[in-house]
């Protein structure tokens, strides 16, 4: 995994996983299903990619992604984040969304649940493009920010769409 975190009002677990060749991937935990795994909850590396056979095919067990994408166009290398619940005026279409991007390309993408499937939703990207190391949000959690280690700075995101 490359950075995970807790939603503030939901307490489910996300976590960003960097692929091991083609596939990045992003993986939910409800509230309430972290403690009583019996056994423990196996996200099939490396004998999976996402939902892509890597080194098996063995699926039984195996917990897989609520999203992934492929290396191309959108990236190659995922960069976790935030479900945003702050309220400011500029982000009210991330509200509740999960915010990720990418370390290649420089993307910013939420996820939202629609039905029983998540849909992906581009909402920018980096200033100057690539380097994305993580999306965070402020102490309060009304702001939103993206580190990128090619520029070395810290930017925060005031609108999104």
């Amino acid at each position: 995994p490359w950075r995970f975190s807790f939603d503030r009002t939901s307490g489910d677990l996300w976590i960003a996983d960097v692929g091991q060749g083609q596939w990045e991937e992003i993986d939910r935990v409800a509230r309430g299903s972290l403690l009583d795994q019996t056994p423990r909850r196996n996200f099939g590396w490396d004998v999976f990619e996402g939902t892509h056979p890597h080194e098996g095919s063995d699926r039984t067990g195996l917990t897989f992604p609520v999203h992934q994408y492929e290396h191309g166009s959108d990236g190659c290398s995922v960069s976790g984040g935030i479900v945003y619940r702050g309220s400011l005026p500029g982000l009210a279409g991330v509200r509740g969304r999960y915010v990720f991007g990418d370390y290649c390309s420089g993307k910013l993408w939420t996820l939202r649940k629609r039905g029983a499937r998540f849909v992906r939703s581009e909402i920018g990207s980096m200033p100057n493009g690539a380097g994305l190391a993580i999306v965070a949000e402020g102490g309060t959690g009304q702001n939103l920010y993206v580190a990128g280690v090619d520029a070395g700075r810290i930017w925060r995101i005031a609108s999104a769409g």
